[in-house]
Order: C-alpha cells, then structure tokens, then sequence
C-alpha cells in the first residue's frame, strides 16, 4: 500500500481512493479540503511523490490541465475608482471585456493555448491564440483591504489600505492536453514516468519544459489585453521569448504567479521521484502564495506584511498549499439545476438567480449563441459548484501561513468563461420548451 501522511483525518472514501490509484513506492500527503472531484474524478488537494523508476503507474492519477495557475497583476487605483464610479461605465467595462477575452466556450472553433511542440530553441512553429481553455477560467479587476504601512520602513503605522489587482485564472489550452494524451499513452504502455519525461521520451523533457510555460504565457497575454481593454496602457510587458520568430508576443509581468497540476522532479538518495501537486500551489514553480474561495468570493493572497506581494511558504508537506476547493456538484449537474430554475423563471417572469442583480453587476460572460434569443443561462461557478474556502482559520500554522497577511481580493469587474456549448444547447432548449 502506498505511504499516505495527512494532516487532519482523512474521508475514508478518499482514502481508498488514493490508495488503490497509487503504487506501494508512492506517496502522498493529503492537505486540507482534498478531495475527489465529482467533475473530472481527480485528486484535489493532494501531493505526490512517485517513484520515476518503476512501471504500472495509472495515468488517472493525473488532471488534463496541466500547470494551471493564477497571475496577478496591480492595477491603479485611479483607474479602478473611475470604472466603478457608476454603473453604467461598470456594466460597459465588464461587457468589453467578456468581448475582448477570446474563450473555447464561446466558439467551438477557438482552439486556445501553444502547440505543444515547438520548433529550434523552444519557439512556436505557428502563431496561437490566448484565452479560456475551459469553464472555470477568469479574468478581471478585484479589490482588496490589505493591512500594511504607508511605506514600506515604517513601523508601527500599519492601517487598512484600499487596492486593486488584476486577476487572471486559466491554463495551457491545447499544449496541456496534447501532453495529457501522450504521457497516458505512454504509462499505458509500460513506461516509467522517467522513460516517458527524458530526453528520448514520449511526450519527452523538451514538451515537459514547453507545457510548464504554456500556462503562464497564455495568461501573461490574458493580462496585457485585460488591462488594456480597462484603460491601464502602462502595464509592465517583456517580451515571449517563444512566441514565433516572425510574430513577437509581448506578455504582462505578473507580480503574483502561482501554478497547481504541476510535475517536478526531486533528486532524493539512490533514486528520482517526480512531485506531482495535484490542487496544491506548487511554490518552487511559484512567485508568491494565492488559493482561490468560490468564484463569488473571489480569491485570497498570502502577503508579507511589510506590504509586499509575494510571500514564500515553507512548511513540512513539501511547501504546498491548497488551491482547489471543495467541488459540490459536476458541471453536469448545476448547470440542470440552472435550467430548471430559468424553466420556472420563464413561467413566472422573475429572475432565475436568487442574488440576480449582485451577480450581472459584477461578472460578464460571453455564450454561444443558438438562438437569436435565448436564455442567459449564468455559469456553473456562480451557482455554488464550489464551496468557500476553509482551511485556512484552522491550519496556517501548520502549512506555514501563521505569518502572513491574508488579503481577500473580491470580484468587481471580471469576465467568465460561460457554460460548456454542448451543456448549454441542451439547457437553452429546455428553457425555450
């Protein structure tokens, strides 16, 4: 059986779930709100550590979305005040930028994210397209009450200050699932994760080094069009150094990156195992420490409290921190709990959402459209898919958080990526029945 440590009492179910995914030379630390996702049947929450040399590893242990992650970006103040000073320039900026983000959930042809292979030095072969790759991506303006000193060498003058920040959620589009698809390939055929991740492997270490990036540089460029489209012209850009050589992307510098779904591997005496933070922040990949709650309660920073952004954890389960939150139901499923209340809301002239009014003054999202009219049905994240963060009252001396300033960054104007098309064609129908 497989070495299994957790910090609290761990659901038995999920136990044996864990157990018999993995091997008996594997490990993993199970941290706060693990879990199985009722979605996609992957771990949450759980660190592993898995033996490189030995064969029989189940590829399900693994989620499709690979090097997933958060960048965050400040953005004026100034700005933000002046777009959220009416409603009517808030509804404006929340619609030009639902418009401005392409998404793979808005038009089946959009095909998001760097192909996986790349040509001489890493660069891309062809030009490619930044966006959502799935439906729990976002992006938009947050806001915050961040505890710190008006500078940061003053003591002892620490008061609440307001910020703002840009907040991008998303992954590696195609690159991730190309690398999916040949890295279970390969275990199913006999492989070692070090044989499918060397030099002469398939999907090999070069497509492990371009899907690390993929994820980072679609957000990067998320960002950039992000807070252009809000009116911040002067964001802090560099250069994609893999972009193709005959079209140069240029992408936002995040002051905050944090990346989950990710695989590293660690030297340990006599032997290679490969880590594998499956939910978790993986910090060595990181810059600074983030979680997320549910979508409308936005996301929570771990900051340092000299006022600076990014805070290093260290703590004894392998400097990870939980990222994902409790899944309550698939997207399947809420998104038939959505249609059946736009069903009675059709009937009775009402609006279908219990918090209506908050909810389409705060996000935008951009459907796929069947029908001249139909139905706005909202995305699944905004009828609580998720719970709400919880661990953090209870454990953050134990992950090493004790000493950080939480900063809780609430949406103001953000777009969503909206319902998946097949889910919302079946749900649209239903609704015009």
């Amino acid at each position: 059986m497989a070495r299994l440590v957790a910090l609290d009492e761990v659901d038995p179910k999920l136990k044996q779930s864990i157990v018999s995914s993995l091997r008996v030379c594997d490990e993993a630390t199970v941290l706060p709100q693990a879990h199985k996702s009722p979605e996609s049947g992957a771990l949450k929450g759980v660190v592993m550590r898995l033996d490189g040399s030995v064969d029989g590893l189940d590829p399900e242990v693994f989620n499709a979305a690979w090097f997933s992650g958060v960048s965050v970006l400040p953005f004026p103040t100034d700005k933000a005040e002046m777009l959220l000073s009416s409603d009517i320039r808030r509804k404006t900026a929340m619609e030009k930028l639902a418009a401005a983000i392409p998404s793979e959930m808005k038009d089946s042809q959009t095909q998001v994210g760097p192909e996986l292979d790349g040509g001489e030095e890493d660069r891309d072969v062809d030009k490619w397209e930044c966006g959502f790759d799935s439906p729990g991506c976002c992006v938009g303006l947050y806001s915050a009450l961040q505890n710190r000193a008006p500078d940061c060498h003053l003591k002892g003058m620490n008061r609440v200050h307001k910020s703002y920040y840009l907040v991008c959620k998303a992954g590696a589009g195609i690159a991730s699932q190309t690398f999916h698809a040949r890295l279970s390939s390969s275990l199913k055929s006999g492989k070692t994760l070090d044989e499918c991740l060397s030099d002469g492997g398939v999907p090999g270490a070069r497509a492990l080094r371009r899907v690390s990036m993929a994820a980072k540089r679609n957000r990067g460029r998320i960002l950039k069009i992000a807070a252009e489209t809000l009116g911040h012209h002067t964001v802090d850009t560099i250069g994609d150094n893999s972009s193709p050589s005959s079209l140069p992307y240029r992408i936002a510098i995040p002051a905050v990156d944090v990346v989950y779904n990710a695989i590293v591997p660690i030297d340990m005496p006599g032997r290679r195992v490969w880590q594998y933070t499956s939910g978790c922040v993986e910090q060595s990949l990181s810059l600074g420490a983030l979680t997320c709650s549910n979508v409308a309660e936005g996301f929570v920073l771990f900051a340092p409290h000299d006022g600076e952004l990014r805070y290093t954890v260290r703590n004894e389960a392998y400097n990870c921190v939980p990222f994902s939150t409790v899944r309550s139901f698939s997207n399947r499923d809420i998104v038939f709990q959505a249609t059946q209340q736009h069903v009675k809301a059709a009937k009775s002239k009402m609006a279908a959402h219990p918090d209506h009014a908050w909810i389409h003054s705060h996000f935008a999202w951009n459907s796929k459209q069947f029908f001249e009219k139909q139905a706005d049905i909202e995305p699944g994240a905004l009828w609580g898919s998720h719970e709400s963060e919880n661990f953090i009252a209870d454990w953050a001396r134990e992950l090493g958080l004790s000493k950080a300033s939480v900063v809780r960054m609430h949406p103001e104007i953000v777009a969503l990526a909206a319902v998946e098309p097949g889910k919302l064609r079946v749900a649209v129908k239903a609704v015009e029945r």
